[in-house]
């Protein structure tokens, strides 16, 4: 008997971290690559398009996902939904209308998609799906309208807080997640943090982090502008990096971590820390021979679980690729 291929939409697409993440998963799973297939991608951001496109071979659905008519998405009659809108709503920087998150317009294409979910024919609803976003969506009332929708139609729901660190990589994300199906959820507890260096970690992806080239190095004007500011260090023994957002290598306040590619952050640090040191940056300087750099968009995306073979196009600068990645998610975290 043929074996039914599961069908998968992803909304909000971006660069297909959750693709890559179903990807893995199905790989763990003894699926074969044939037995899952992702029948729409939607996406409004043409930078991100044109490298999915390029890693996939597959054109993205540029539209706007408050005009998709429910005809579209019943025709496509998939088995699961891949959710991860917007987040800026509901971070602290990124918040619009006084904090009043749930009245964002950025909210909108979310609100369709709750309210296309429960006008579709039952026949074509999908019999699960995965929301990601930031803590922060976790208390909002645009999340519990879908809740409410999903509790109506007799779905399992399954809710928590996780980040790579459970999953053995040094790299902190912590991400709320939302699953729900038409089957029992099994309730498993996550693993425990256990995470190699940042060094050994990235050396097995291809990337070795003593290695320095001018592109990635930190101007020390940056310290020396912002000396009362405490950026956060990460040498390569660490077993932890503070969290990559779009902003890295453009914003220096809480968009990432920068790179010490000495043992000790400074000369005046005595032993090695597992994790990131928050250093003002007038104890930076002088460097005293220490060499401090970005992370390489090649090491944030080995931190997110993409694979080496994973590549934008030629045209884009470091700022595009690091926007474009801190726009996406944890392959990693997906694939559990």
């Amino acid at each position: 008997k043929k074996k039914k291929k599961m069908k998968i939409i992803e909304f909000y697409s971006g660069i297909g971290g959750a693709r890559l993440g179903v990807e893995k998963w199905a790989a763990q799973s003894g699926k074969k690559p044939q037995d899952v297939q992702i029948v729409a991608a939607y996406d409004m951001n043409e930078t991100a398009n044109k490298v999915y496109l390029k890693n996939f071979g597959e054109k993205v659905r540029a539209q706007s996902i408050e005009h998709i008519k429910i005809e579209e998405i019943e025709k496509l009659s998939a088995d699961g939904w891949l959710m991860s809108p917007p987040c800026q709503p509901f971070t602290p920087n990124g918040g619009r209308n006084g904090g009043k998150a749930d009245t964002d317009r950025r909210t909108d294409s979310f609100v369709k998609l709750t309210t296309l979910f429960k006008k579709m024919d039952p026949s074509t609803r999908p019999s699960w799906l995965i929301v990601e976003n930031v803590k922060g969506f976790q208390e909002s009332d645009t999340l519990k309208n879908l809740k409410l929708a999903l509790d109506t139609l007799d779905y399992t729901t399954k809710e928590l807080v996780t980040t790579p660190k459970n999953f053995g990589v040094p790299y902190n994300r912590s991400r709320y997640y939302l699953l729900a199906s038409k089957k029992q959820i099994q309730d498993e507890p996550l693993p425990a943090e256990s995470q190699p260096t940042l060094a050994g970690y990235l050396l097995e992806r291809g990337c070795k982090v003593t290695s320095f080239t001018d592109r990635l190095k930190i101007p020390e004007e940056l310290f020396s502008r912002h000396s009362g500011y405490r950026f956060a260090v990460v040498t390569p023994g660490c077993r932890e990096t503070p969290c990559f957002t779009k902003g890295y290598g453009k914003n220096h306040r809480g968009a990432g971590g920068i790179l010490c590619i000495n043992e000790t952050p400074t000369k005046k640090s005595k032993i090695e820390d597992p994790t990131p040191q928050h250093i003002p940056g007038e104890d930076l300087l002088p460097s005293e021979g220490r060499i401090y750099r970005y992370f390489s968009p090649e090491e944030v995306l080995a931190l997110h679980g993409f694979p080496t073979t994973f590549a934008f196009p030629e045209t884009y600068t470091n700022i595009m690729k690091w926007k474009l990645i801190g726009n996406s998610l944890s392959c990693d975290v997906h694939a559990e």
